[in-house]
């Protein structure tokens, strides 16, 4: 039925029993009381009827229209974005052990740059089903000129020359391994 305060007055409540399934909301609407649905967001609580003690939440905004899903808590502590993520401190942390992934078991790619609509330099990351290569694109802008791929066998291909200060060693043996000058 209602929303419950507690004896301190610091928590807003509702208590569904134990093993229910439910959802709760709180709504932001513009007009609801001229009779017009008009949400513009909302946060979800969702119970899950395996226990009482399982739950997620969502935030759901609206933009000029009815607000839909833009994150996701899950009930293991995870959180899925909708959109894109902007991080406006200077850097993210993964835990060790962590893992930045495409999710795409295939053809999946990960692109790495400093800049914003001007990549200019960065590196694409692509899955299996994509050559699984690595590649170095280089430039101050737009998308870059590729310089550098790494194949799936690690054979390296360089775009234009390659300019050594020092030696070059050769490690292993075998025939067919040289450095000829042209």
């Amino acid at each position: 039925t209602g929303w419950n305060v507690d004896k301190s007055g610091t928590k807003l409540y509702k208590s569904e029993g134990s093993g229910a399934v439910s959802d709760y909301y709180i709504y932001h609407n513009t007009d609801y009381s001229g009779g017009t649905d008009a949400t513009t967001s909302y946060i979800k609580f969702h119970q899950d009827g395996a226990s009482s003690r399982k739950g997620q939440i969502e935030f759901g905004v609206g933009d000029n229209a009815s607000p839909a899903t833009a994150l996701t808590i899950w009930k293991n502590s995870s959180a899925t974005f909708a959109g894109s993520l902007t991080v406006e401190g200077a850097c993210i942390d993964i835990a060790n052990g962590g893992y930045i992934s495409s999710q795409d078991s295939g053809a999946g790619s990960i692109k790495l740059f400093g800049g914003g609509t001007n990549k200019g330099g960065y590196i694409d990351l692509r899955g299996g089903g994509n050559s699984g290569d690595m590649r170095v694109y280089t430039g101050t802008s737009g998308d870059g000129t590729l310089a550098l791929t790494i194949d799936s066998s690690q054979n390296a291909t360089f775009s234009d020359k390659v300019e050594v200060g020092g030696a070059i060693t050769q490690s292993g043996a075998g025939s067919g391994k040289f450095v000829r000058k042209i």
